[in-house]
């Protein structure tokens, strides 16, 4: 079994973001333990998690509002804005499968120090 799956995944040069979920042989009732969104930032190399408060599904186009700021996209694209400066990072949509090797060993390393902790 795969340790993790990529559920959506938004990409550009300067970064990714995208919503993971984490496979686990015991299943949580609390999808805070299964479901993450992370954000992937190219220059420095650091993955963080984002913080999630809420979530809006409309016909035309989806919303995550995270502490950190809000990601808007549809099948096409997405549009991440950081709440602290309001810059807006304009993202393409990719599949699961275009994630490099190098973001899926961050990712495996994000969550081994995660179970480490017990986060």
């Amino acid at each position: 079994m795969k340790k993790f799956e990529i559920l959506f995944f938004f990409d550009c040069p300067k970064l990714s973001v995208l919503e993971v979920k984490k496979n686990s042989s015991e299943p949580e009732a609390d999808p805070t333990k299964n479901f993450f969104w992370l954000i992937f930032d190219k220059a420095d190399q650091s993955l963080q998690k984002l913080d999630f408060i809420s979530m809006m599904k409309l016909p035309e186009y989806e919303k995550r509002e995270f502490i950190q700021g809000s990601l808007t996209f549809d099948q096409h694209g997405a549009v991440f804005t950081y709440k602290s400066s309001l810059i807006k990072v304009e993202l393409d949509t990719l599949q699961p499968h275009e994630a490099t090797a190098n973001l899926m060993d961050e990712i495996s390393g994000y969550f081994k120090e995660a179970d480490q902790q017990m986060i």
